[in-house]
């Protein structure tokens, strides 16, 4: 009943709110486009205020909807505006982003249709094909859109080798892990920290941590205060 009674309010919240979180999005599209990938690093400082709780804000009421377990039909339209929108955040040059919104989006149909009672299920056969056949070409496009954000295209590489390129250079990403645990002991103490609402006390302390950079990564992660 609880559920039934927050469902439609976020709904409407999504909506209202989903203009912020596009927009956030566009606007870090435009600052690669005119300054680069790289720089972005480097010197982006984020969107406004406004801005900034509007994106948080639309977040927080489209996880609330979806966890009231709305139907199929309904649910698909905010679903469906999260994902175009992610799907955008690519000109801007992360790749995560749009994989991160794919991945959850493809866990949230299994748990729905795990518990799905009205035994008309959230995927299909033809979900799962489709899923495995696009799947290789997708990883492809994600190893050569690591080359396209930087100006580096290998003109001398074809499909197969963006795909395996792609594994190999994400397969590397857990050297990094294993160099953080070599290297804890010299590391830089930052003290404790609270994950749990770490980001709203850096939004109450006017801390702007929407930018990705060096001095953030080093100042400590972007979900702790």
């Amino acid at each position: 009943q609880s559920a039934g009674t927050l469902r439609k309010p976020a709904f409407i919240l999504f909506w209202i709110t989903f203009p912020f979180y596009f927009s956030n999005i566009i606007a870090r599209n435009v600052f690669v486009k005119q300054y680069g990938y790289l720089e972005y690093f480097k010197s982006y400082t984020g969107v406004s205020s406004i801005i900034t709780y509007g994106n948080i804000a639309c977040m927080f009421f489209f996880y609330l909807y979806l966890a009231c377990f709305p139907k199929k039909k309904f649910a698909v339209y905010p679903i469906g505006a999260y994902l175009i929108a992610n799907i955008f955040s690519i000109l801007g040059g992360s790749r995560s982003t749009m994989v991160v919104a794919f991945v959850f989006v493809i866990y949230y149909f299994l748990l729905r249709d795990r518990n799905d009672k009205e035994g008309k299920g959230w995927i299909n056969k033809s979900y799962i094909k489709w899923g495995i056949f696009i799947l290789p070409f997708f990883m492809a496009f994600l190893g050569y859109w690591a080359y396209y954000r930087t100006d580096t295209i290998q003109t001398n590489m074809n499909v197969l080798d963006y795909f395996f390129n792609f594994i190999e250079l994400n397969g590397n990403s857990g050297s990094i892990i294993g160099y953080a645990y070599d290297s804890i002991d010299t590391l830089k103490k930052l003290g404790r920290h609270s994950y749990t609402f770490g980001y709203i006390v850096r939004l109450v302390n006017n801390l702007n941590y929407a930018q990705s950079s060096v001095d953030v990564a080093y100042s400590g992660t972007s979900l702790g205060a």
